[in-house]
């Protein structure tokens, strides 16, 4: 299944993970970790820091990202799209959409591009590409063996086909991909989603664990001012069913519409994934079937 936005998960937990082990600050400047300047035309000053990143502070704006997806894995590589977009110079570097006009930290505004970039981090520090790095130290420890961001990794039969709602039929979709692949292109089974899932709220020392106890504590807390953004973990996030707020993350693209919510308590998990279009009928059968997930959860205890 394409996980979409749900794949942001994954994107936050790489970066967590390798500061941790590293030693590095996720306030530090982005620029001490990437090979190309970053920042905000309108605030030049002002650092954008990893942690902005991945709470969608970092005033990074999706306004000009345009629609890059198409048929296939994406051509243009990871570095080549961030440079084009944030560089000034870029082919699609346009100050007056790639950026907002309030500075780093000020703002909450969800941000692919600023995904994109946390990912771009993990691949400089690590000097391996971030497909390879999550695979090698988020999936290979959980013994999870065909979840990829990449097509071409694949069996040509394994994939779900996605399916748009259209004048009374499903319509089948091509699978699609992007080049800023951290912000939404890992595919994986639904066990393979549950077994992450597990991974990343367990708060106990594990064997092959992910995640410190610590760095699963940090990402589930709050960590942007109420008054900016009603929560925002690092990667979790504020989600909404038709009865309640939840802490979670949704994922919608074409032909998936996926969402995933946590227990009042973070301990325990659930997760919907949906391979057709999102529209207003599926968000709605979506969050009923979540609403019964989460009553389930608490009742099992």
């Amino acid at each position: 299944m394409h996980l979409a936005s749900v794949s942001k998960l994954f994107t936050a937990s790489a970066l967590v993970q390798l500061f941790e082990r590293r030693g590095y600050d996720l306030h530090d400047d982005i620029n001490e970790f990437i090979d190309f300047p970053v920042r905000n035309p309108n605030h030049p000053r002002l650092a954008i820091t990893p942690h902005h990143l991945i709470t969608h502070t970092s005033s990074i704006s999706d306004e000009g990202h345009g629609d890059f997806s198409g048929e296939g894995d994406p051509i243009q590589s990871l570095s080549s799209f961030l440079r084009d977009y944030l560089v000034k110079g870029g082919g699609a570097y346009y100050p007056d959409t790639s950026f907002l006009k309030s500075g780093p930290g000020a703002k909450w505004d969800y941000s692919n591009v600023g995904a994109a970039l946390a990912g771009y981090v993990v691949e400089a520090v690590s000097k391996q590409s971030f497909s390879s790095y999550v695979e090698e130290n988020i999936l290979s420890p959980l013994r999870i063996t065909n979840a990829h961001w990449y097509l071409k990794e694949f069996a040509a039969d394994a994939l779900a086909k996605p399916y748009r709602f259209e004048n009374d039929a499903y319509v089948e979709l091509p699978q699609d991909g992007y080049p800023d692949v951290p912000a939404g292109m890992l595919r994986c089974s639904v066990s393979d989603l549950a077994t992450s899932l597990h991974a990343m709220l367990e708060q106990r020392q594990v064997r092959n664990a992910i995640l410190s106890p610590n760095a699963v504590r940090e990402m589930l807390r709050r960590q942007v001012g109420r008054k900016i953004y009603p929560y925002q973990g690092l990667g979790w996030t504020d989600e909404e069913t038709k009865k309640r707020k939840v802490v979670g993350h949704t994922g919608t693209d074409n032909g998936a519409s996926n969402m995933v919510a946590l227990t009042d308590d973070h301990s325990q998990a659930v997760a919907v994934l949906m391979n057709i279009d999102g529209t207003e009928e599926t968000s709605a059968f979506r969050s009923s079937i979540i609403e019964d997930l989460l009553i389930g959860a608490k009742l099992a205890g």
